[in-house]
């Protein structure tokens, strides 16, 4: 008995010596290895996809159409105005009385134009990146809804549409935007989730478009007349309010 119960102490002690030895590092440890249950799970989606066909995105295109063709209907009617006071002020003679105080209107106008053009432009852009931006954040969100409901892990983006580029400097952004280069169809039938939360978002309701404002200017924002009358910029011509563009 004593034999046994000194052989069982000299192991214990070796034993623990070894496992001090390798918690220590000075004896090489096998690699853990993880189970079978603990690898993640992947899925994929077509962001392009999700993104064209959300409903949102047809609230986004409808407001943004309606901003441009407000832009446009504003430009034409003070197209008009303008002609209309260059068409009097060439009824008028050079040493007319009446001449330098429609210039200075006629000047006055065409600024208050342009500059109302620009703004109206620059606001449409803003409305239409935070509506391009808060579609991008909702899509994600379902996108982590389906994946979590679903036992997925992690979620990439892939795309079968072509580069089908603008311009050369797309390129490298056309690319990034495309990280899945193959997969195969066992890989696409069991983990692309794009119809999954394509079906979400359908059952989303859309959000109502806001009111688009009114083609004629809001009073009180016509320009300070100049301080001299050497000052006033020369009249432009018939309908030449400046057309900046929408992205």
């Amino acid at each position: 008995m004593r034999r046994l119960s000194l052989s069982a102490t000299v192991f214990g002690l070796a034993g623990l010596a070894l496992g001090g030895l390798l918690s220590s590092g000075l004896l090489p440890q096998r690699p853990v290895v993880a189970a079978p249950g603990d690898a993640p799970r992947v899925a994929a989606v077509d962001m392009f996809k999700l993104l064209k066909d959300a409903p949102s995105q047809k609230v986004i295109d409808t407001k943004r159409k309606a901003d441009r063709d407000a832009v446009e209907a504003f430009k034409e009617e003070q197209g008009k105005k303008l002609r209309s006071l260059q068409e009097e002020l060439a009824n008028l003679t050079r040493l007319d009385p009446k001449r330098r105080s429609l210039e200075e209107n006629l000047a006055r106008a065409s600024a208050l134009a342009e500059f109302e053009v620009k703004w109206r432009v620059a606001r449409a852009d803003e409305d239409y990146s935070a509506a391009l931006e808060k579609l991008y954040a909702e899509v994600r969100g379902m996108i982590r809804e389906v994946a979590s409901s679903n036992g997925f892990n992690l979620v990439i983006a892939k795309t079968d549409e072509a580069l089908n580029l603008d311009r050369p400097g797309e390129f490298t952004l056309s690319v990034a935007m495309r990280p899945v280069l193959y997969a195969d169809r066992t890989v696409d039938r069991t983990v692309d989730i794009t119809g999954l939360v394509a079906d979400r978002l359908a059952q989303a309701k859309p959000p109502v478009p806001p009111m688009v404002p009114p083609a004629t200017s809001s009073p009180g924002t016509v320009p300070p007349a100049p301080s001299s009358p050497g000052s006033v910029p020369p009249p432009s011509s018939p309908g030449s309010i400046p057309n900046p563009g929408m992205r």
